[in-house]
C-alpha cells in the first residue's frame, strides 16, 4: 500500500494534498523517537541499510580504546557508578543470592558492601573485555588479522 492510498484510507488524503504526500514520501516519520546513531534512508517504502565508513569506524574504535587505556580509573568509576545505580533502581538482573560465592559468604560485611565488591569485579572484567574486543576489531579493520 503506498502512502497516498494509506492516507486516503485514513480519510486525510485530500486534506494533506499532493504536496503533503510528496513531503511525507521524501521525509518519512517512523516514530517520534529516532534511533541513536542511525540515519534511516528510504528507497520507496524500504529502509536502505546505511553503509559504514571503515575509516570513521576505525577512528571511533581507536577513540574508545584511548579512553579505556588513558583513563582506566575514570572509566571504572563511571561504569561502577552506573552499575550501582541500576542495581539500586531495580534494573540490574543480578540478585544477592546470585553473586560470586566467595563474596556472598564473607562474614561481617553488609549485603550492599558485598554487592559493591561484586560490581567492582564485574566492571574490571568489562574493562578488560572491552579493551580486548576493541584491539581485535582495530586489528581486523587495519587488515592485521
Amino acid at each position: 500500500m503506498n502512502r497516498r492510498s494509506m492516507l486516503g484510507v485514513l480519510g486525510i488524503g485530500a486534506a494533506v494534498g499532493a504536496s503533503g504526500v510528496q513531503q511525507m514520501a521524501t521525509n518519512p516519520v517512523t516514530s517520534g523517537f529516532p534511533s541513536p546513531g542511525i540515519d534511516k534512508q528510504y528507497i520507496g517504502d524500504q529502509i536502505a541499510v546505511p553503509t559504514i565508513d571503515k575509516a570513521q569506524r576505525l577512528k571511533e574504535m581507536q577513540d574508545q580504546l584511548s579512553i579505556i587505556t588513558d583513563e582506566p580509573e575514570k572509566w571504572l568509576a563511571d561504569a561502577l557508578a552506573q552499575e550501582l545505580k541500576d542495581w539500586r533502581m531495580g534494573y540490574a538482573s543480578i540478585h544477592y543470592t546470585n553473586i560470586d560465592p566467595d563474596i556472598r559468604n564473607m562474614k561481617s560485611i553488609t549485603e550492599s558492601a558485598k554487592m559493591r565488591i561484586y560490581f567492582e569485579r564485574k566492571v574490571k572484567r568489562q574493562l578488560e573485555n572491552n579493551k580486548d574486543h576493541l584491539m581485535r576489531n582495530i586489528a581486523m579493520y587495519m587488515g592485521l588479522v
